[in-house]
């Protein structure tokens, strides 16, 4: 079901100027100029408290050096703040990153060249988006693709259109590595804007996966599923949320944690 039939039964006993937010890739764009350069929203998205450090992404980039060895060519799609590029730059990679985020781009770029290690590095970042490799990077070009926390973002045809792309650039026995929220339920995290009365998921999610809809996902365009698992990351976020809940508020024992347990997915094209 599309995201905008969820509520609709609701909608239609409210104001009659609430309405969806009719995502485009212009949207999306302005969407994350904003969300990935405010220090408070982008920290309180990716980062554990207080720290510099991702356990989601630290795993990405682990799993990923025992996927393919130094020298290889990756691409990091929705590379946002480049976490995962610098760190696999560093680590002797050829990397090519893509953002439909101008502005993530050129902030990502500043921060390499103001980077002594990270200058004598070979990171290459375009602006595009993920229907749009093929043109961008040509074909056959990649040993691994990375793309975390993207998926969930796309419109039906854009998600048909970027895994197409995706095979396109890969090579034939590359690997894809794609991590999602998992078994998401959508409607609790949406939100509704004050000033315009419009009803959109709180980071602009679109897609709900679990390992079934996942794995058919990628059968069909030319992927052999290597692995597609709920990942113990969850748990990781979990026991600092307590700890913070615990030392923080003591006195709201009853306030329950939420956190998203995360799909990661391998896959390898045919």
């Amino acid at each position: 079901m599309a995201y905008q039939e969820i509520f609709s039964k609701k909608l239609n006993t409210m104001s009659n100027s609430t309405h969806y937010v009719e995502w485009t890739d212009d949207k999306i764009e302005k969407y994350w100029d904003v969300y990935q350069t405010h220090p408070a929203l982008f920290r309180t998205l990716i980062f554990l408290p207080s720290t510099n450090k991702n356990a989601l992404l630290d795993n990405v980039v682990n799993e990923s050096c025992r996927l393919v060895p130094g020298g290889s060519k990756i691409l990091d799609v929705g590379f946002g703040n480049g976490y995962v590029i610098k760190k696999m730059a560093l680590l002797l990679y050829d990397c090519f990153g893509i953002d439909i985020s101008e502005r993530n781009v050129n902030l990502t770029l500043q921060e390499v060249a103001k980077n002594k290690e990270l200058r004598n590095t070979n990171i290459k970042l375009r602006v595009g988006n993920i229907s749009q490799l093929s043109s961008i990077f040509g074909n056959d070009m990649f040993d691994l693709i990375i793309a975390t926390e993207v998926l969930e973002h796309l419109r039906d045809e854009t998600l048909h259109k970027g895994l197409l792309e995706m095979a396109a650039v890969l090579r034939k026995g590359g690997y894809l590595f794609v991590t999602t929220p998992y078994n998401e339920v959508l409607r609790r995290s949406f939100v509704l804007c004050p000033d315009c009365h419009a009803v959109f998921h709180s980071v602009g999610h679109l897609q709900t996966f679990d390992e079934k809809r996942m794995s058919n996902m990628l059968k069909v365009h030319n992927f052999a599923v290597v692995k597609c698992t709920p990942d113990h990351h969850h748990s990781i976020v979990a026991r600092v949320l307590r700890a913070i809940r615990s030392k923080l508020i003591r006195n709201m024992a009853e306030v329950p944690i939420a956190y998203t347990q995360n799909l990661y997915t391998i896959a390898q094209k045919i």
